[in-house]
């Protein structure tokens, strides 16, 4: 399965290498019939060559998914093609620009670039995956697959292994089989039984037999592993428990496996990220934040004179924080309540709005009139742009808790630090003021984290301007 991973991502590298091929030649003839004539020198078209190709790669390798074609819908297949489009087109205008080339002048290029590269591409990904989805498991190249089950898994795991585009399912073995068993299963020939499977296993040309059977302990598979690894066909076994642990609703774990010394471990994580599109995010984040503590500062200079006036003291207020599974480390905020703001939370606890692990009063008596100012334009969170810098946060994440909070958390309330906290998250951009519900924020968490992507985060951070700027949801 390995190498057909490979080869999905040959295919659609290839198709859309051709499609910027053809998009960077056929957006400079547009270019040429809207202008005439273009005041670029043979060393300007090279680079050109150079930026496309740079661009495409980083748009290629951010946007690419490993995940089988066979799943993709088709609202996340246009979703993928439009995310590569602006990914190219960011990229594109980034290197452009900041190279000061004869190209910046004309940005309907890049535009026409980027928007042909997404057509050609959204084409020719379309005729791959039909393809690959209706013929590849006709050619000799598709691995041929036959299934060991009992009558009452059959119908499932068929239908599972249908989707996958590289196998042709040749046949069902049912261990419990009688005489009321139908001659197809999905479609899949039903071939033996409990007497006779072994012989249909060694006659029938297998590349991989994919086992799916209860069983009480290992010890029952030996002889039958044995007779199957003696024939050379790769084996699927299924882990027992883990049907017990699908069947129980309040679980979401995906099992992964892996090896520690030559011993095999079932390892189980509730979501999965891609560790490249982390390492972009976390490129972007030091790139953000080194622009954010910048731009910052004249801010936070003008704010610090009434501030101060107001309420002597420290101007950068910092506090004890968790992060990422549990990591403590030191939060910064323009100070915006009077200096004995911790010492006087306990007596206002009893007008907590929030039902749960944490703190949030209308009015809060503490909160000083530039306090309320900086709070409602998200003044006061600037200088988190330097625990961006230095790692302890995420532009776009979960916001961090106090360690009193965190004291306080129930198991599944740490699920919601699995990831970087953030400047902005998910909870921000849906009315954080109206969540009055500590439950409904721990949702709202967990699901940023498990469907957790590039795109997510570009959306959080579009959908965070007019927050901002409105006032909508602070306090």
């Amino acid at each position: 399965m390995n190498s057909k991973s490979k080869l999905q991502t040959i295919l659609l590298f290839l198709a859309d290498l051709i499609s910027i091929t053809v998009a960077v030649p056929l957006a400079l003839y547009l270019l040429l019939w809207r202008y005439h004539s273009i005041e670029a020198q043979s060393s300007d078209i090279l680079f050109l060559g150079f930026v496309a190709a740079s661009s495409f790669l980083v748009s290629f390798f951010v946007t690419n998914s490993k995940r089988d074609v066979s799943n993709y819908s088709v609202r996340r297949f246009f979703l993928n093609r439009l995310a590569a489009t602006l990914t190219l087109f960011a990229s594109f205008t980034i290197l452009i620009v900041s190279a000061k080339s004869v190209w910046s002048a004309y940005r309907l290029y890049l535009g026409l670039t980027a928007v042909l590269y997404g057509l050609l591409s959204l084409i020719l990904r379309a005729l791959i995956h039909r393809w690959l989805i209706k013929n590849y498991r006709k050619t000799r190249s598709a691995l041929l697959t036959g299934i060991v089950t009992t009558a009452d898994r059959a119908e499932e795991i068929t239908q599972a292994l249908g989707y996958h585009w590289s196998r042709r399912l040749v046949g069902i073995a049912l261990l419990d089989g009688n005489d009321s068993i139908p001659d197809r299963i999905n479609g899949i020939p039903v071939k033996a039984g409990a007497d006779n499977f072994m012989d249909w296993l060694r006659l029938e040309p297998l590349d991989e037999i994919f086992v799916d059977i209860p069983y009480e302990n290992g010890s029952e598979l030996i002889p039958l592993l044995e007779q199957m690894q003696s024939m050379g066909v790769v084996v699927h076994l299924n882990v027992n428990f883990c049907d017990q642990i699908r069947e129980d609703r309040k679980l979401h774990l995906r099992p992964m496996l892996m090896t520690v010394r030559g011993k095999p471990m079932l390892t189980f994580a509730a979501a999965q990220h891609n560790q490249f599109a982390l390492i972009v995010k976390r490129v972007f984040d030091f790139l953000i934040g080194l622009v954010g503590s910048i731009l910052s500062l004249p801010i936070i200079l003008l704010v610090a004179i009434p501030l101060l006036i107001e309420s002597p003291g420290p101007l950068i207020f910092s506090q004890k924080r968790v992060g990422k599974n549990g990591r403590v480390f030191k939060i910064y905020k323009l100070r915006s309540m009077y200096r004995d703001a911790e010492a006087r939370k306990a007596e206002l606890m009893e007008k907590n709005q929030m039902s749960g692990h944490m703190f949030k009063m209308k009015d809060d008596p503490r909160i000083t009139k530039v306090g309320k100012f900086i709070r409602r334009t998200s003044i006061d969170e600037l200088p988190q742009f330097w625990n961006i810098l230095r790692g302890d946060m995420s532009f776009v994440g979960t916001r961090p808790p106090t360690v009193e909070e965190y004291e306080q958390y129930d198991s599944h309330h740490k699920r919601r630090l699995s990831l970087k906290p953030g400047l902005t998250g998910l909870w921000q951009v849906s009315g954080r003021s109206d969540i009055t519900d500590f439950e409904d924020v721990v949702k709202l968490d967990c699901s940023y984290i498990d469907n957790w992507s590039l795109w997510l985060d570009f959306k959080i951070i579009l959908k965070t301007i007019p927050v901002v700027f409105g006032n909508r949801g602070a306090e």
